[in-house]
């Protein structure tokens, strides 16, 4: 099993270095005559794309392995990065946009089950959020390794960085084939594929209560990340920052994402849950205020720290759920969490999108954190009443 443990370090490594994303923005703009507006709205067709298959996905690695599921993950990938390549249009990119989505929720959930079964099956499943941390962290570091790279060959040649994602992605695709499935509880199959699902997520967000709260945070906090994500390019365009330092740029804060993911772990040692995700959701709202009420630098700086929100929150939450449920619906529940940050997200983005057409990028952020702090202080103030009447119960 130890090979599992090498083999998934490599898998990450190549997976995630993704030359494109400094770079998606001014590729679509310039070879594809697609606006931001229009870029989101394909975005947000991604997210819906993985919202849909995002628990499906989940409930394919509890029941046929996790191993198939991270293989047909890679084939799924390699498929939709190449009818990026060929697009021609709004519509063409929404195709490659779909299939890169069930990639994605194929290995949402799956990577971190295969490993902390892996994990479970030596008996060293302590090490698990050191060890998802580090795995959190690398896959940001290989952001920025292919953000800095993808910038730079973008300059050369505008289609020299989809090649190369092309090649990462085939070499992820065979490392994948040589992992060995982990033992785990494998649930019987006892209702339809639909009704196993709706139990799953009726168990996260109903009957697990502490779950369900944690993962409605998430949806705001992450999905908020993402749109900082999408955020920087315009707004580099508004600082008049040049394009062929965008990808370093955006490896900076890829940088500070890894080391929360891969150094998180000695910060705060004993706070899961619910305590982490309460005081991210007010430095989101912070980032918001800040970047929103003037154009500077200094707003930039603080959109490029939603990677390391992301790199230092998502592994706490991750082990929380691991934590708190069996490896029978684990990937399942894992992928309800993902789920509601991608179907946060669609709405977010469209807003964000609408506003910076009709307005500007700083409006857009202001308004953004506005509805984030309105939406958070109604759920704490539910939670907080939740608890009393819990204990007066």
């Amino acid at each position: 099993m130890q090979r599992n443990l090498n083999l998934l370090t490599a898998y990450t490594f190549f997976i995630n270095s993704i030359f494109l994303l400094p770079i998606l923005v001014p590729f679509f703009r310039d070879e594809l005559g697609l606006t931001f507006h229009q870029f989101l709205i394909a975005e947000a067709i991604f997210a819906a794309t993985v919202l849909l298959f995002e628990v499906p996905s989940g409930w394919f690695a509890d029941i046929w392995g996790r191993k198939i599921t991270i293989v047909s993950a890679g084939i799924f990938s390699l498929i939709g990065y190449a009818a990026l390549g060929f697009a021609t249009g709004f519509w063409t990119v929404v195709i490659g946009e779909i299939i890169i989505g069930i990639a994605i929720s194929l290995h949402s959930g799956t990577l971190s089950a295969f490993l902390y079964d892996t994990l479970l099956s030596q008996g060293r499943e302590a090490e698990y959020r050191k060890r998802e941390g580090f795995r959190h962290g690398l896959s940001l570091y290989s952001v920025a390794f292919g953000a800095a790279v993808g910038g730079f060959l973008y300059q050369w040649d505008h289609y020299a960085p989809l090649l190369l994602e092309l090649a990462f992605i085939a070499c992820a695709l065979v490392i994948s084939l040589f992992m060995v499935e982990p033992p785990r509880h494998q649930k019987e199959i006892q209702h339809s594929p639909l009704r196993d699902m709706v139990e799953a997520m009726r168990y996260a967000l109903h009957g697990h209560r502490d779950i369900g709260a944690l993962i409605l945070f998430v949806a705001l906090i992450f999905g908020s990340t993402k749109v900082f994500l999408w955020a920087q390019q315009p707004y580099y365009g508004d600082l008049h920052i040049p394009e062929s330092i965008y990808g370093f740029l955006m490896a900076g804060g890829m940088l500070l994402g890894g080391i929360g993911g891969h150094l998180g772990h000695h910060i705060l040692r004993n706070w899961q849950g619910l305590a982490v995700v309460k005081i991210l959701l007010l430095v989101v709202i912070a980032i918001c205020i800040i970047a929103g009420v003037m154009l500077s630098h200094a707003g930039l700086a603080l959109l490029m720290m939603g990677s390391l929100i992301w790199g230092f929150g998502w592994p706490r939450v991750q082990e929380t759920i691991n934590q708190a449920v069996g490896s029978e619906r684990r990937a399942t529940i894992l992928s309800t969490c993902s789920l509601m940050y991608s179907l946060a997200f669609i709405p977010m983005s469209l807003l964000l999108g609408w506003i910076e057409e009709t307005d500007n990028i700083t409006t857009a952020v202001l308004v953004h954190g506005i509805i984030v702090a309105v939406l958070g202080g109604i759920m704490m103030v539910w939670l907080k009443a939740r608890v009393k009447a819990s204990a007066l119960s």
